[in-house]
């Protein structure tokens, strides 16, 4: 387990970082300069924890959950997106978010007014693969789209 749990600040220089269990970012950022995979586990961001990379984040495997900013890119080739920390919250990545057939993006739906379900917010581009779930109370079936550009 890796975590970052203070009040504020910045965390630089992390040049090589592999996760095969946990990353929490709880307070303050975390600024990847290098490489960041995970290959399994859990990444999670939660009350003011924050990730910025000058590159690309790549998830293989394991969960990226939680509700506030990764600053950069992120390529999910095999891990689960969880928007959110057990409520419907909102996680934003600020570049491009790309998604391949292995990867899954995991939204709860509890109804269509806002603070009803999960957002996932990027600022770039989203290209898709893989699967797409929404679940909760009510659901009958819904769609993935995108907003404004």
């Amino acid at each position: 387990t890796f975590g970052k749990n203070v009040a504020s600040g910045l965390t630089t220089g992390v040049r090589k970082f592999t996760n095969a269990g946990d990353f929490n970012a709880v307070n303050g950022t975390v600024h990847f300069d290098g490489t960041f995979v995970q290959t399994a586990g859990n990444t999670s961001l939660n009350l003011t924890g924050a990730i910025e990379t000058s590159g690309t984040l790549q998830f293989q495997g394991g969960s990226l959950i939680g509700n506030r900013t990764i600053t950069g890119n992120v390529a999910n080739t095999g891990a689960t997106v969880r928007p959110g920390d057990g409520n419907t919250e909102t996680l934003t990545i600020t570049g491009s978010y790309t998604q391949s057939g292995a990867g899954t993006l995991a939204a709860k739906i509890g109804g269509t007014g806002a603070g009803k379900f999960d957002v996932l917010w990027v600022g770039g581009p989203a290209p898709l693969g893989g699967k797409e779930t929404g679940g909760g109370r009510g659901v009958k079936g819904g769609r993935l789209r995108g907003g404004p550009a």
